[in-house]
């Protein structure tokens, strides 16, 4: 009976001793385990902990010195902090950053913190007892799809996001929002930012989001920011920002048409201008244009062409020299080089046919006959003319 009073007697006036194992004594300080950042300490990851020292000794003290023993679980880069001074009566924050081994199970683990008094020339070691919880990956973003994967400007695509929470614990109003500004891109739907309402620890979940894209967006690639935020089973916050790419583009649309041929004769000499159209959503550069050999004819100049870039809804030409070898129905057979904004490659084969008119057929000669016709009868009035004055004269 007498040992259940005493016991009582030194649970009312002795807390500290009773209460928690976050409070200590040494011979002239006090020690309080006032803080843990971030709790609950997990297995893996850093930790801080902050102490309260408090002088409880008649006097002042100085060069007052506390380190954190390396002992398994724990361990620290700098485990050593020293006080300066310390007057009667006052307080001061210490603060060590600790590592928790990551190969423990989930238990309470003593952090052993010593201390070393000049006053007294002693060294003690209390213990803080810390529960430790296996390391929690949290929700994870582990896969992003898009359906069509390359969108056309004005056009729209639909995005899953499959997410899993690889932590230990359930996890609570996980959210994912889009962050478009500054991009060519709009939510078809209602809001950029959706919700799960709780996600059990290894499993998964999908969102969706319906976005279009702008009708004036460039071509290229765009990365998108994304926030999730999500609570675990402590009512603990967490952020998290990730990012994707969205690519703009198109498959070109290029074709090849005659813009002239100056070859009057089967087996003449001339040259023959072609126009390379990209009537495609976006533009196309490094344009090479090649023509093949061919038994109709024999290339005289350069048989490959560098165009260079050309926008969408425009043109460039390309010109070759031939001379035709007995040929009046001329088949070109081309192959076109390019890459699209993207700088994806391209070859694109294609053929331009054309017949070749003689200048007749065409009636370039009936207009030249005509003039000679109006000259020789011009001439002929002037010796009639002529004649004329001059009889007329004798």
């Amino acid at each position: 009976m007498k040992k259940i009073l005493i016991a009582l007697f030194l649970m009312l006036f002795f807390p500290y001793v009773f209460a928690s194992e976050s409070v200590t004594y040494f011979d002239e300080v006090r020690v309080d385990l006032i803080k843990i950042d971030p709790s609950p300490v997990e297995a893996g990851q850093i930790t801080d902990v902050w102490f309260e020292v408090y002088n409880i000794a008649n006097e002042d003290l100085s060069d007052l010195e506390f380190k954190v023993v390396e002992k398994f679980p724990f361990s620290s880069e700098s485990p050593t902090v020293k006080i300066k001074n310390l007057l009667s009566g006052e307080k001061k924050k210490i603060k060590f950053s600790v590592y928790v081994d990551e190969n423990i199970e989930e238990g309470a683990y003593d952090l052993y913190l010593q201390y070393k008094s000049k006053r007294t020339e002693k060294i003690t070691s209390y213990s803080f007892e810390l529960n430790v919880k296996k390391t929690s990956m949290g929700t994870t973003l582990i896969e992003v799809k898009l359906n069509p994967k390359i969108v056309e400007p004005g056009g729209k695509t639909n995005i899953t996001f499959k997410i899993k929470n690889g932590g230990n614990y359930l996890m609570k109003d996980i959210g994912l929002k889009l962050l478009l500004d500054n991009v060519p891109f709009v939510p078809l739907e209602m809001t950029a930012e959706k919700k799960i309402e709780e996600l059990p620890s290894g499993k998964s979940a999908f969102l969706n989001f319906l976005l279009g894209t702008t009708p004036d967006a460039e071509a290229g690639m765009y990365k998108i920011p994304i926030k999730i935020e999500y609570y675990d089973k402590f009512g603990n916050k967490f952020e998290k920002e990730d990012v994707f790419g969205i690519i703009v583009g198109s498959v070109p649309d290029v074709y090849v048409e005659l813009k002239s041929n100056e070859i009057r004769n089967k087996n003449g000499v001339g040259t023959v201008i072609l126009n390379v159209v990209n009537k495609g959503l976006v533009d196309i550069k490094f344009l090479k244009v090649k023509l093949l050999p061919s038994s109709q004819y024999e290339i005289i100049s350069s048989d490959s062409i560098y165009v260079g870039d050309i926008d969408s809804d425009d043109f460039e030409s390309a010109e070759f020299k031939l001379k035709l070898n007995n040929a009046r129905e001329v088949n070109l057979p081309l192959v076109l080089e390019y890459r699209d904004a993207n700088n994806v490659k391209y070859e694109t084969k294609t053929d331009i046919s054309f017949k070749v008119y003689s200048k007749r057929e065409l009636g370039e000669e009936s207009r030249s006959y005509v003039f000679l016709i109006v000259i020789l009868l011009v001439i002929i009035v002037a010796i009639f003319y002529y004649r004329y004055r001059r009889k007329k004269s004798k």
